[in-house]
């Protein structure tokens, strides 16, 4: 959460998108009223932080993704949903199944987010969502975000024996369990 807080808005709790996202984990008012707060709600950090988790782990939820995927392959996946929309990245991982990828790999799953603007593939049957332009950045974020998880970590490994970082820097199969 604090790596996304970081890409997000550089911690800073007061910040707005020119699109109106708000606060430290740029929610949208929309999926703020979808858990029950105003935007006054979503400027409060705590609230903000935790429309974020609970966001976190729907799109999680309605991925369905396989128990067995990686920290690293489900949280990208996760994390390009939460920046790009779970119906661009559904149409990905629709795409990379009909020509024979792994829709599971984030690897395969950003090269169909790619070709999203190529009517060639957002044209195709199995894509619901339409023309995609902002891979690039999608897929930015995700490296950007998981990056500075891993330096984080890597960061707090030493005090893992005195602290409860371990919690925070193992991985997160599931963000509720932070709220």
């Amino acid at each position: 959460l604090s790596a996304i807080a970081h890409t997000e808005s550089d911690f800073r709790a007061d910040a707005v998108s020119k699109r109106g996202a708000m606060g430290l984990m740029q929610i949208m008012p929309h999926i703020g009223e979808h858990f029950g707060l105003t935007a006054e709600d979503l400027a409060i950090p705590q609230n903000n932080v935790r429309a974020a988790a609970a966001l976190l782990n729907e799109i999680g939820a309605m991925m369905r993704l396989p128990r067995h995927l990686s920290f690293e392959e489900s949280m990208s996946l996760i994390l390009a949903s939460y920046n790009g929309g779970l119906g661009h990245v559904s149409d990905a991982r629709r795409l990379a199944r009909a020509y024979g990828a792994d829709m599971n790999s984030w690897s395969d799953v950003s090269h169909y987010l790619s070709l999203k603007s190529n009517p060639e593939y957002y044209e195709n049957e199995v894509v619901s969502y339409g023309k995609f332009t902002g891979s690039r950045q999608t897929i930015a974020y995700v490296r950007n975000v998981m990056r500075r998880y891993r330096r984080y970590c890597s960061i707090a490994e030493p005090l893992q024996s005195e602290t409860l970082v371990s919690e925070f820097c193992c991985p997160i199969h599931d963000v509720q369990n932070l709220l």
